[in-house]
C-alpha cells in the first residue's frame, strides 16, 4: 500500500476541518434556534448548514426540487444536528465516521 504524499495528507487534513466546523456552526445554530440543521454541499461544492425553513426557501425560489423531502436531506447531508437540546444525537459515531468519509470522497471527486 502507497504512503499517502503530505500534500495528499494535509488535504485530507483541511476536508475533515472543514467538515468539523460546518458541524460545529450547525450545533452552534441549532443550539441557538432549536431547530434541526443539516450540512450539505452548495452548487459550488462548499459545505453549508440548512434548516427546514432554508430548504422551503430554495424550493419556492426554485433552487431545489419541489420533490426533496426530509428523509432526501438525511440522506444526503455530511451532518445533521439533533432536534432539540434535550434529544438524542441524530448520528452514532459509526454513522458521523461514514458520513465523514462520504465527504471526503465527495471532496475528492469535485476537488473542494
Amino acid at each position: 500500500m502507497q504512503q499517502p504524499t503530505i500534500s495528499e495528507y494535509l488535504k485530507l487534513l483541511k476536508r475533515k476541518f472543514q467538515l468539523k466546523i460546518a458541524a460545529h456552526v450547525a450545533d452552534v445554530k441549532q443550539a441557538a434556534f432549536n431547530k434541526r440543521y443539516y450540512v450539505l454541499p452548495d452548487d459550488k461544492h462548499k459545505l453549508i448548514t440548512l434548516c427546514r425553513d432554508d430548504v422551503k426557501i430554495l424550493k419556492k425560489y426554485k433552487m431545489m426540487k419541489k420533490s426533496v423531502d426530509h428523509m432526501d436531506l438525511m440522506r444526503e447531508c455530511f451532518y445533521v444536528t439533533k432536534v432539540s437540546l434535550n434529544d438524542n444525537p441524530t448520528l452514532s459515531p459509526s454513522e458521523r465516521k461514514k458520513k465523514q468519509q462520504e465527504w471526503i470522497k465527495y471532496a475528492k471527486k469535485h476537488r473542494v
